[in-house]
């Protein structure tokens, strides 16, 4: 993962470093699970989803109906990789830092190497004052 932007303190990118592995997690096991609106809800509205081909989806339904397609089309496992994630640290009374991860995606048919590889824009606010002492 490249992470570019503002410096973080350590406490702060440990945060960041958590709460996309959680991301990461969540997103793989709605796949697993076929919970595809789960999926799409847990992305949230804040997300650029661009498929292969160039189109960009960026409702949840859209991202939804997606997914719900790869699997039905045989996609057994998915990896969602954090690729980039670039830092603005904000002056704000709710958070300290927001995020825009890149996200990169590929899928596995079950016949060996991963295919498909497409791209995702997500925004994530974090280090908020009740996670700050």
């Amino acid at each position: 993962m490249n992470l570019t932007g503002a410096i973080l303190e350590s406490e702060a990118l440990e945060s960041l470093r958590r709460q996309l592995e959680q991301d990461q997690e969540k997103l793989y096991l709605f796949f697993q699970k076929r919970e595809f609106k789960a999926l799409a809800g847990s992305i949230g509205s804040f997300f650029i989803f661009v498929e292969p081909e160039g189109r960009v989806l960026n409702h949840q339904e859209g991202i939804e109906r997606y997914f719900s397609h790869l699997a039905q089309g045989g996609g057994r496992t998915i990896q969602f990789e954090p690729s980039h994630v670039h830092v603005v640290e904000v002056e704000g009374k709710e958070h300290n830092y927001m995020t825009y991860i890149i996200w990169k995606f590929s899928y596995d048919e079950g016949k060996g190497d991963p295919v498909g590889s497409w791209a995702g824009v997500s925004r994530h606010r974090f280090n908020c004052q009740w996670e700050t002492p």
